[in-house]
């Protein structure tokens, strides 16, 4: 076993793993069955395809879940974040400045090449924001901070049970508003993560209780999601009352996880660190380097082995375009850094 870690240091660790999990199903989405990427596979994999969707409906929830309680343990017990001005300058540098680099250097250079895409479709995807690759996570929790901080007090207030009902009437909420109309600069996948980082921000349980029943509950309702078929307006709506408990129960099944696991050794290995150290950085260029893996490897080696190559290779690569950035102050600042 490792040394006891505190509240911070586990959150960072959970970020981590669902980095990891974020890597993988990357790796896998040419599997989905609405499709990825500007190919279909050329040889098919129904366990593939489903842990894809699995993951897709797990991982960045519970990243933004963990985002949540981060900041209500920074405002509401470290008394910080204590002016409106210092957190978004704070998010400016750390979200907007690599959304705008990375973005230039090196997410439309790889969109142009793969996709021949026209000025037009730059401007709508990229520049206002409607599908620029990996990059829609930054807009997205950089307009969650900017909503929720001015409520802050207010939501830090309400029971957890009023909490819950808000978040699931947000939920639907957005995804009412957005079969009607798309906003530019992901303003409206805003409200789809919203509901998991206010609740975040109330939930204090540390007392890592056994996984049990969120996990029994977290599988069914995925079990239920994946019978549903697509229908008419009302079980489309059910199908995302089930979406939302598979993300909701997925949550607290990673947030329950036992305390020894994240006291374990393989914390302390060095690989291990520099990933959790670097996992947002990760994020920035991985998504580009899958691409190319799927784009040679597509038809010429199975679904498993284009996952696994794909993975590997997309973090390794990252891990060197990262300590590149990392020695000079320019290029640490471009990419979010002090």
């Amino acid at each position: 076993m490792g040394k006891k870690v505190d509240n911070l240091e586990t959150l960072n660790r959970i970020k981590t793993i669902m980095m990891i999990f974020i890597v993988l199903y990357h790796s896998m989405a040419l599997w989905l069955p609405e499709g990825w990427f500007n190919q279909v596979p050329k040889q098919k994999s129904i366990i593939i395809s489903i842990i894809a969707q699995y993951l897709n409906l797990i991982h960045i929830y519970v990243f933004t879940f963990v985002s949540g309680i981060v900041f209500g343990i920074l405002k509401f017990e470290k008394k910080r974040y204590n002016s409106y001005k210092v957190i978004i300058c704070k998010k400016v540098n750390r979200l907007l400045v690599p959304y705008v680099s990375v973005m230039i250097c090196w997410c439309i250079p790889f969109y142009c090449i793969f996709f021949k895409p026209t000025l037009k479709d730059i401007f709508l995807n990229y520049i206002l924001g409607y599908a620029p690759s990996q990059l829609w996570y930054l807009l997205m929790l950089f307009w969650i901070f900017i909503c929720v901080y001015p409520i802050a007090d207010y939501i830090n207030n309400m029971s957890y049970k009023n909490i819950c009902v808000l978040a699931v009437c947000i939920y639907l909420a957005y995804y009412i508003f957005s079969m009607l109309f798309e906003l530019p600069f992901q303003l409206l996948t805003t409200f789809k993560y919203l509901p998991f980082f206010i609740l975040g921000m109330k939930y204090d349980s540390f007392n890592h209780n056994r996984v049990g029943w969120y996990s029994v509950i977290n599988i069914a309702l995925f079990a239920v999601y994946l019978l549903i078929p697509d229908g008419n307006c009302i079980i489309r709506v059910i199908k995302k009352v089930v979406t939302f408990g598979v993300s909701y129960y997925g949550v607290l099944t990673i947030m329950k996880l036992p305390s020894n696991f994240w006291n374990l050794k393989l914390w302390e290995n060095h690989i291990v660190k520099y990933f959790e150290k670097n996992s947002f950085l990760v994020y920035l260029f991985h998504q580009q380097v899958i691409w190319i893996m799927v784009y040679f490897l597509n038809g010429l080696a199975s679904p498993a082995l284009i996952v696994v190559v794909s993975f590997i290779v997309s973090i390794f690569i990252s891990f060197g375009i990262i300590n590149i950035m990392n020695r000079y102050r320019v290029t640490r600042f471009l990419i979010g850094g002090k």
